[in-house]
C-alpha cells in the first residue's frame, strides 16, 4: 500500500514494471481492461495465472490460449514507456552504486505523510475487521464496572462525624480509586501487549524490503489507540462512579476522566516497550510481570511515596500508576470540602494538594518517553532481524 511502483510477473518473465496507477491503462490497451467492480490485484493474477503447455510446440500443437495471453502481455511490455523507464532506473542506479550497501529497495518509497496515511489506514481495517473483539472490550469495561460499584456501593454515605467512620471511609475511597486506575491501566496493557508481537514479522519484512519507515508505521499504530484510551474510561468511569460515590461532583469525575485516560495512555506505550523486548508473544508475557512488578510497588499505595529508598526513585519516578493514583487522590479529596482536612487527608499520602497538574504533565512526559524508547528499540532490532 505503502508503494508506488508495481511489478508483475510470470515465471522468470517480466510482464509489468512501472508505476502502480497506471498498470490498469497498460492492460486496458493491450485488451485485458480490468472490470470497474473487480480487485486489480486480483484481475492481474487472474490474467497472468495461465500457464504454457511446455510441449505444444515441439509436438506441432498450438499454443494455448492462456500462454498467447502471456506472450502479447510480455510482447507490449517490452515495446512500452514503462519498460523503458525502468530500464533508465536501473541504468542510473547501477551508475550510482559504488558498494553493496546501496539500498536500492528504498528507490520506490513514497513520502513520510502518504506512509503515515496508509499504514493508518491499514489499521483503521485491521480493527474494523474484527468487530467482535471491539465490542468485548467495551463489555468487559462495564462488567468490572459493575462489579467495583456493587463493591463499593456508596460506602461513604454511612460515614458519621466519629474518627473511626472517618477513617474507614478514606481507606475505602483511597482503595477505590486506586482499583479504578489501575484495573485501567491493567487494561490498557494486556490488549496491547499480545498485539504488536503477533505484527512484527510483517513488519520486519515490509520494512527491509521499503515499503515504509519505523517512524510512520509507528506513530500510525500508537495513535489507533488512542480512542479506545479515551472512550473505555469514560464508560468504565460513568458506570462506576456514581454507584460508589453518594455525593457525586461532575468536576471530580471529569477529572479522574482526565487522570484515568492519561494513565491508560502511559501503560499502552510501556505495554508497546515491553513488547519490543520480548519480540515473541510468549517471551512478552514471560518479562512483563518481572517489568512490571516494580512499577506497582512504588505506586503510592502499598508504601508511602517518602518511605521509598532513593535507589528505587527512578521506578518511582516512571511509574504510571504512581502518578495516576495521586492525580486520582487530589482530584477526589483536593478542590472540595474543607480545605483544611483535606489537606490532612492528602498529606497522609505523602502527596500535595497541588500536583494534580504536575501528575497530568508526568503522565503525558511518560507516555511520549517510553513510546521514543520503543520505536529506537524497534529500529535497532528490525535492523538486526
Amino acid at each position: 500500500l505503502c508503494v508506488d511502483t508495481t511489478a508483475l510477473s510470470s515465471g522468470i518473465n517480466a510482464e509489468y514494471g512501472g508505476p502502480r496507477t497506471g498498470a490498469p491503462r497498460f492492460f486496458a490497451e493491450l485488451g485485458f481492461a480490468c472490470p470497474p467492480d473487480f480487485n486489480p490485484a486480483d484481475f492481474y493474477i487472474k490474467t497472468l495465472a495461465a500457464q504454457r503447455h511446455p510441449g505444444a510446440r515441439e509436438q506441432g500443437g498450438k499454443e494455448p490460449a492462456g500462454g498467447e495471453t502471456i506472450c502479447e502481455i510480455e510482447r507490449g511490455y517490452l515495446e512500452s514507456s514503462e519498460k523503458q523507464d525502468a530500464d533508465n532506473v536501473i541504468k542510473h542506479l547501477l551508475v550510482m552504486k559504488k558498494d553493496q550497501k546501496l539500498k536500492v529497495n528504498m528507490a520506490g518509497r513514497v513520502g513520510f505523510w502518504k506512509q503515515f496515511i496508509m499504514c493508518g489506514w491499514r489499521n483503521v481495517k485491521i480493527l474494523t475487521r474484527n468487530p467482535i473483539l471491539n465490542h468485548i472490550r467495551v463489555i468487559q469495561h462495564i462488567a468490572v464496572a459493575i462489579v467495583f460499584g456493587l463493591a463499593f456501593l456508596q460506602r461513604n454515605k454511612e460515614s458519621a462525624d466519629d474518627k473511626d467512620s472517618k477513617l474507614a471511609e478514606i481507606q475505602n475511597t483511597s482503595g477505590c480509586l486506586f482499583l479504578i486506575v489501575y484495573m485501567l491501566s491493567l487494561f490498557g496493557v494486556f490488549n496491547n501487549i499480545q498485539v504488536l508481537p503477533t505484527e512484527l514479522p510483517l513488519f520486519v519484512r515490509e520494512y527491509r524490503s521499503g515499503a515504509y519507515g519505523i517512524v510512520p508505521w509507528y506513530i500510525a499504530k500508537a495513535l489507533m489507540e488512542v480512542p479506545a484510551c479515551i472512550v473505555l474510561p469514560l464508560i468504565f468511569n460513568l458506570v462506576c462512579y456514581f454507584m460508589i460515590f453518594s455525593d457525586p461532583v461532575f468536576e471530580k469525575f471529569l477529572y479522574l476522566w482526565l487522570v484515568s485516560a492519561l494513565s491508560i495512555l502511559a501503560s499502552t506505550s510501556i505495554a508497546f516497550f515491553v513488547s519490543v523486548i520480548g519480540w515473541e508473544p510468549l517471551n512478552t508475557l514471560a518479562i512483563a510481570p518481572t517489568i512490571y512488578a516494580p512499577y506497582f510497588l512504588f505506586c503510592g499505595m502499598f508504601l508511602r511515596i517518602e518511605d521509598c529508598p532513593d535507589y528505587m526513585k527512578p521506578f518511582q519516578y516512571t511509574s504510571w500508576l504512581r502518578w495516576g493514583y495521586e492525580g486520582a487522590i487530589i482530584t477526589h479529596f483536593g478542590p472540595y470540602g474543607s480545605d483544611q482536612d483535606n489537606k490532612k487527608i492528602i498529606e497522609s499520602f505523602s502527596m500535595e494538594k497541588d500536583n494534580l497538574w504536575l501528575d497530568v504533565v508526568a503522565l503525558v512526559a511518560l507516555t511520549f518517553f517510553f513510546h521514543l524508547q520503543a520505536s529506537i528499540l524497534l529500529w535497532i532490532r528490525s535492523r538486526n532481524k
